[in-house]
């Protein structure tokens, strides 16, 4: 939690400064219930999109997440550097690190776009490689990708997918409604199921743009399979 702290403490003053090159920031809270088994997670994260120039940019994310009963806290920390390819489209590599027991890193390229002239939704895809710190043995590989389409000026339907293969097998399927309130917010419910392990999580997200706010997904293990 101290490390979350500083990291945000770090993120507010940048996106305060509104330096040259600051293109947005998002603050993020989810939080998942698996009501047939009585589990539940919550996930805090916030990242923040800088321009080096000549369509060229990075993002630092920074998130933490728990589980019911459990008394500690996890820390996730990322990085994703981009090419502008259009005003609307990006690509990208990236990297995340989550701190359990021990380090596990996720890398991998990436693609996302906003909707403009060219398409009417966005979306954002990943494939990657998710692996053991110390040299252990685990380790897979993964697709990861979704879709938002905007039903009219404050609602949204968003789909997602993630699969991997590997030392972890399983897919999970998302559905999420979004209201984008009048002062910026965006408030969501769905669920999410992940096939092979057999359950259903309800979820609850709401997230708060700075200017352009976060140009690609963040790469944590919650991300992957929420609630596992």
């Amino acid at each position: 939690m101290k490390h979350l702290m500083i990291a945000l403490a770090a993120l507010g003053m940048a996106t305060s400064a509104n330096a040259q090159g600051f293109e947005g920031a998002t603050f993020g809270f989810q939080h998942y219930s698996d009501t047939e088994n009585d589990f539940t997670q919550y996930q805090l994260d916030a990242s923040a999109v800088y321009s080096f120039g000549n369509m060229v940019g990075g993002q630092v994310d920074i998130g933490t997440w728990g589980y019911d009963g459990e008394g500690e806290g996890y820390f996730s920390y990322g990085l994703h550097l981009f090419y502008d390819v259009t005003p609307d489209t990006s690509v990208g590599i990236f990297f995340n690190g989550d701190d359990w027991d021990p380090y596990y890193y996720a890398f991998g390229v990436e693609a996302a776009g906003k909707g403009g002239d060219s398409f009417p939704f966005d979306y954002d895809v990943a494939v990657g490689r998710y692996i053991e710190s110390d040299g252990g043995n685990y380790e897979f590989s993964f697709f990861t990708g979704s879709v938002e389409i905007p039903i009219n000026e404050i609602f949204s339907f968003e789909t997602g997918l993630f699969t991997s293969s590997g030392d972890d097998e399983d897919t999970v399927l998302s559905a999420t409604g979004y209201y984008h309130t009048p002062f910026g917010a965006r408030v969501g419910a769905g669920f999410t199921r992940q096939v092979d392990a057999d359950f259903t999580n309800f979820a609850l997200t709401v997230d708060f743009p700075i200017g352009e706010g976060r140009k690609f997904k963040t790469r944590q293990w919650v991300d992957f399979f929420p609630n596992d």
